[in-house]
């Protein structure tokens, strides 16, 4: 009696399978070591921020979002008259430089927010850490043109 001894032979392709494989476990096994960074940020700007403390603006809030609006909060007085008027205001921002931004309030004008004809630009640094925002009013409409924010 014979026996059989013939072996069992593998269909062509058989070793690329095996390469094929080989290379997909070796993927899987690098990509689960890899550490994944999200690459998109919001720019600093966007957020809320209030009047820094221990500063004249300490009042102050302006709320921005991503889409380049927001709206924003600023307490001010008339020449000749000791009242604090809260002036409510549409803000729009716009990027100038990694660490630049213009920031432009426009009166939404109201009984309690007698703030019409007060427009102003302002022109924003941001610190490295993108906490902290050093402003100067442009356009002339305030006294002092100096802002500091923080971040809320």
């Amino acid at each position: 009696m014979k026996t059989n001894t013939r072996r069992a032979t593998r269909g062509p392709g058989h070793r690329s399978r095996i390469l094929g494989t080989a290379t997909l476990v070796a993927a899987v096994v690098w990509l689960s070591s890899c550490t994944f960074i999200n690459e998109y940020q919001d720019p600093p700007i966007v957020g809320d921020w209030k009047g820094k403390p221990q500063s004249k603006d300490v009042n102050q809030r302006m709320s921005i979002d991503l889409e380049g609006d927001g709206d924003g909060i600023f307490f001010f007085r008339v020449v000749n008259d000791d009242t604090v008027y809260e002036g409510r205001y549409d803000v729009e921002w716009e990027y100038r430089s990694e660490d630049e931004y213009d920031i432009d309030w426009e009166c939404n004008p109201s009984a309690s927010s007698p703030c019409s004809g007060l427009d102003f630009t302002l022109r924003c640094d941001i610190n490295s850490d993108g906490d902290e925002l050093d402003c100067t009013e442009r356009s002339g409409t305030w006294e002092s043109s100096e802002f500091e924010w923080v971040d809320d």
